[in-house]
């Protein structure tokens, strides 16, 4: 198997779709959503370096970052624990998915 069929799969396709989805339907900042949607293109076009950015950008902790938002409730069906249970698992999976970006371009 070459390295792009290993480091690039539908599963990441998939994961990043998803926190793309979440994060409109629960208020994630522009500026959050354009990330992950770059991200994709670039997991579409087999771009190993826009990937590794964005993995690396979504990553860091901080005041204002990715990590520091909460999902707003979006709908009759949600309260606060279960958008923010959905949300941790969402990015968790996600960050699985990216794990080889992270271990080939030591993010």
């Amino acid at each position: 198997m070459n390295e792009a069929k290993m480091r690039f799969t539908p599963g990441q396709r998939r994961a990043t779709k998803a926190l793309i989805t979440f994060g409109k339907a629960h208020g994630l900042p522009q500026f959050w959503t354009e990330q992950l949607s770059s991200c994709l293109s670039a997991l579409e076009y087999k771009d190993v370096s826009g990937v590794t950015s964005v993995v690396q950008l979504l990553r860091r902790g901080g005041m204002g970052s990715f990590l520091d938002w909460v999902p707003q409730v979006a709908s009759n069906e949600e309260d606060t624990e279960y958008t923010e249970t959905l949300w941790f698992a969402l990015y968790g999976y996600w960050l699985e998915m990216m794990r080889p970006f992270k271990e080939a371009e030591n993010v």
